[in-house]
């Protein structure tokens, strides 16, 4: 049972928690989040970046644990056997749309064994036939990681849902009292791919997206800010645990400017140290903003690049002038700020001529990495609310960008060709000479080394 106490007149609760991330058919490195989750295409394994953020709201009488089952593989009964044993008052599981048909079958499962208070969360509760199946086996969802207050009893706590409601989020724009409890995630089996250090972590100024773009989930959710001040603190902690690499979660960092530039020039400020990345949209484009991020520590930016042509890309409600990645490459060459472009491949108006000059464009930008996607009905994207009146239920599970388990096809293009195309885009932007030659020349260190030496070589392997 809770140990309960009183402070003031608020009652407090001290209870035993557990962070639970299951395992995946063949030991497949499986990201799960609220926001998206896919198969790693390399060797990377994110740190569990939502777990991270719901630590902030358990207290330090709460007895709190982190059991990653990708990490640390574990047959189901010794999970469950586990689980029984350690007498949870509280359980709260991350579950992955593109891993829906393993993950609801665990979930079942782990009911059948667990019946205390299961809370479930992942992108898989974007989608209300998802949330419909699982609702038999759960307490609650959790739709947002920076909204979540345990009470007494656990189920009039603020943040959860019922799995028979869609997604409510926060109204208020800046989020205080987010503080991750680091230390019980850092673990050398999360890997970054563009880190220097094996050891990293992850921190979010903001979380949800300003931008609309009809085929990306991150759209779905409203735009939130941390103050300044509190991701200072969370930084001085992280050096306090011997951190010197983090990636900057949000989902299009530069977002508003003048946010940008105070907590940037407050990191060089108070000497915080640190080699870092992030997710940058190329609208962002401006020198005093990436001179303080160069500044700062800031090494590689990934953008949104996706097609060829970007008028082709209003209709997804992204609408970026050329001229704008034109000043961003100037200005990342200028800086040595490493890129790595994101493209997809199976758009619906996109035929093999546009993916063939897709792919002469990656290999002709100035570009470090190129991640190349292949178009999916994400959950909590206008896109899959499209493709849902078009293909029945059991034909649209487990897709994922990587397209391992189902390859998605709008029709112009069949599966088994999209993936030799993403194949083909692989190995023509990675195995040239002279891409290669500036790789070596980018390294800075034999650990750097290992972890791009690693990335590329799993790369090629999942593909080929």
């Amino acid at each position: 049972m809770a140990n309960e106490f009183y402070v003031g007149r608020r009652l407090l609760i001290s209870m035993k928690v557990l962070f639970l991330n299951p395992p995946a058919l063949g030991h497949k490195k499986i990201v799960r989040n609220i926001g998206c989750s896919f198969e790693s295409k390399a060797n990377y394994l994110f740190q569990p970046q939502d777990f991270l953020l719901l630590s902030s709201f358990l207290t330090a009488d709460d007895e709190l644990f982190f059991w990653d089952f990708i990490v640390s593989p574990l047959n189901e009964k010794q999970i469950f056997k586990n689980i029984h044993d350690q007498q949870f008052e509280l359980v709260i599981m991350m579950l992955a749309d593109c891993f829906w048909t393993y993950d609801l079958s665990f979930l079942k499962k782990l009911r059948s064994h667990y019946k205390k208070t299961l809370w479930v969360a992942g992108d898989a509760f974007l989608d209300e036939e998802n949330r419909s199946e699982a609702n038999p086996f759960a307490d609650a969802y959790i739709p947002h990681p920076f909204n979540l207050k345990i009470k007494s009893p656990i189920s009039s706590s603020i943040g959860i849902q019922s799995l028979k409601e869609g997604p409510q989020y926060l109204k208020e724009k800046i989020i205080h009292n987010i503080a991750p409890k680091h230390e019980l995630f850092l673990n050398q089996a999360y890997r970054w791919p563009f880190a220097k250090y094996k050891l990293y972590s992850n921190i979010f100024a903001s979380w949800g997206c300003p931008y609309s773009c009809t085929y990306c989930p991150n759209s779905h959710f409203p735009f939130h800010q941390r103050t300044v001040s509190q991701v200072i603190d969370e930084l001085k902690n992280l050096k306090k645990l011997n951190v010197k690499e983090f990636y900057l979660g949000d989902r299009s960092f530069g977002f508003p400017k003048d946010y940008c530039l105070e907590l940037l020039r407050e990191i060089q400020k108070e000497k915080l140290h640190f080699s870092w990345s992030c997710y940058f949209h190329p609208l962002h484009a401006d020198e005093e903003l990436i001179t303080e991020m160069k500044a700062s520590g800031c090494h590689t930016i990934i953008i949104g690049i996706e097609h060829h042509d970007q008028t082709k890309l209003y209709n997804y409600s992204r609408k970026i002038p050329q001229e704008k990645f034109d000043l961003l490459f100037r200005l990342t060459t200028k800086y040595k700020i490493d890129v790595c472009g994101d493209f997809i491949i199976g758009l619906p108006d996109q035929n093999i001529d546009d993916i063939n000059s897709l792919i002469k464009l990656s290999c002709k930008l100035p570009l470090s990495y190129a991640s190349f996607n292949l178009m999916t009905p994400l959950p909590g994207t206008l896109y899959r609310e499209e493709v849902k009146k078009k293909i029945p239920q059991n034909e649209r599970q487990n897709f994922d960008s990587l397209g391992k388990r189902n390859t998605f096809s709008s029709g112009k293009i069949s599966a088994k060709d999209l993936q030799k195309i993403r194949n083909k885009a692989i190995f023509k932007f990675y195995t040239r000479p002279s891409y290669l030659f500036k790789r070596l020349l980018g390294i800075q260190s034999f650990e750097h080394f290992l972890i791009q030496f690693e990335e590329m070589i799993h790369l090629l392997k999942k593909a080929f």
